[in-house]
């Protein structure tokens, strides 16, 4: 029984669908539709332009030239206002360049009437606004507020001369037609749902380091990965550096949508930053340069106690983590030659320096074990690597004065020997 219910249904509904799409075939339609909305309570009142967007079917010739719109406001929640002199507003609607159109509006009953008439022309139809309104959405918005449409009169007329050719109207989510009249519209919805809790992201700063000649000037980049999760557009940032190796000479920002200002009280550097646009992970915030202090042994020393903190609120960071760089001071020496200390007991490896190549050799003649030559600056990053193999020597070009990290690690992952070299090309 309940089978055969469902399947009559079933039929009866594909019968009005087919009824309502085919009671339109073959016919020009003008298709109206009232712009609704969404209004949260804390924006009340809510003073706004609302559109009323329309679109034509016309599968017959058309001369869409004329309409007339009457719609009563519900003015106890939503009240009409003027723009200026103007009661309606025409200037993106398809009547934009139409020869008469006017509004006029009673504020006890809540009455709008708008009419447009393109003399001699027709209407622009490839813009989509009929015509606009602006309107306060009052503080007594409880649910909704509706406009209801009592006329709505696209030009047809029996006289060929002055007839549209439009057959029909049908306003969107209005039941009714242009006889009857339509049903209530509502333009302005009140927001009831939760804003739901932002999803927030760690970040880490990330502190470059840098590699100076005594007396000469080189930077400190500082960088921020997850700043675009996070939505980071402004902070304030501290950083200790040890002013007995270097001085600070200026704070640069990176991008030109950034300002930022610095101050150095003693050895803590302070650096406000503000952008207008999320802080990208590809991005330098600015650069920090600084100028070596003269001296005659190398000094390395790290950027330390980092403090990160954001400015605005609406900034998704969930926590802030540190990636420290260090600033290397390489004294002046009379000799080219590296300074050479191994950090391992043993005598698997020797190492000399020449002119930036370090020459590795294996004092064992096991040529049949495969090692792995790694170079490394202070700050851990991967300068070089050499594949031994075959062979019990290597060679690696030291690209720059610093200091270094050579680590040879055999097939088995285990470390032989650790090398820090100091370097003055």
């Amino acid at each position: 029984m309940n089978k055969t219910i469902t399947l009559a249904l079933l039929l009866l509904t594909m019968v009005g669908v087919g009824s309502s799409r085919s009671q339109f075939s073959g016919k020009n339609v003008l298709f109206l539709r009232f712009e609704k909305k969404i209004i949260k309570q804390a924006n009340l009142p809510a003073d706004s332009i609302f559109s009323v967007y329309c679109r034509l079917q016309c599968p017959k010739p058309s001369r869409f030239h004329s309409y007339q719109v009457d719609m009563v406001l519900q003015n106890s929640v939503i009240g009409f206002e003027p723009v200026g002199d103007n009661k309606a507003i025409f200037d993106a609607s398809v009547a934009a360049n139409a020869a008469y159109h006017q509004a006029t509006y009673d504020g006890a009953s809540g009455h709008l009437t708008v009419i447009a008439l393109a003399s001699g022309s027709t209407f622009d139809t490839s813009k989509h606004i009929l015509f606009q309104y602006r309107a306060l959405v009052k503080n007594t918005l409880a649910d909704s507020a509706s406009v209801l449409i009592s006329k709505v009169d696209a030009g047809k007329s029996a006289d060929t001369s002055v007839n549209s050719g439009i057959d029909t109207v049908i306003i969107e989510g209005a039941s009714g037609n242009p006889d009857l009249g339509w049903g209530p519209v509502a333009v302005a919805v009140l927001d009831t749902t939760s804003t739901p809790t932002p999803k927030r992201f760690p970040i880490t700063v990330v502190i470059d380091s840098v590699q100076l000649r005594s007396d000469s000037v080189g930077s400190s980049g500082v960088s921020l990965v997850g700043g675009d999760s996070a939505s980071v557009r402004s902070a304030d940032f501290q950083c200790i550096i040890d002013t007995s190796a270097v001085r600070l000479l200026q704070v640069m920002p990176s991008v030109t949508s950034s300002t930022i200002s610095s101050s150095m009280s003693g050895d803590t550097l302070r650096v406000r930053y503000a952008s207008t646009i999320p802080i990208h992970s590809v991005e330098y915030l600015f650069a920090i340069v600084l100028s070596a202090k003269k001296r005659s042994d190398t000094l390395c020393s790290v950027i330390s106690a980092p403090n990160f903190q954001v400015t605005n609120p609406d900034e998704l960071v969930s926590q802030v983590g540190y990636h420290l760089g260090a600033v290397c001071v390489e004294g002046m020496r009379d000799t080219s030659n590296a300074s050479v200390r191994s950090d391992e007991s043993g005598n698997r490896w020797s190492i000399a320096v020449e002119h930036g190549i370090a020459h590795l050799v294996r004092r064992s003649l096991d040529v049949d074990m495969h090692s792995t030559a790694d170079l490394y600056d202070l700050g851990g990053r991967l300068i070089e690597q050499a594949m031994i193999a075959g062979t019990n020597s290597a060679d690696m070009r030291i690209p720059a004065s610093g200091c270094f990290i050579v680590r040879i690690t055999n097939e088995r992952g285990e470390v032989e020997q650790v090398f820090r070299i100091s370097v003055v090309h």
